[in-house]
């Protein structure tokens, strides 16, 4: 269980870095408009998503 406790950190940790990143250049650019923060929401969710069903999958083996 140990190894997909490091999956999903490292899954989380990819995504949370690469949508500060998106994020960064929206404020750099002065571009924080509600399509683009909406989109920064989206792939945070969809991170913690992918991080939940890693988690049921490990469970289900």
């Amino acid at each position: 269980m140990e190894q997909i406790y490091r999956k999903m950190y490292a899954t989380l940790a990819g995504r949370i870095d690469t949508t500060l990143n998106f994020m960064e250049e929206c404020l750099l650019h002065q571009n924080c408009d509600w399509k683009n923060m909406n989109q920064a929401a989206k792939k945070l969710k969809d991170a913690l998503l992918e991080a939940e069903e890693m988690y049921l999958d490990a469970e289900d083996e």
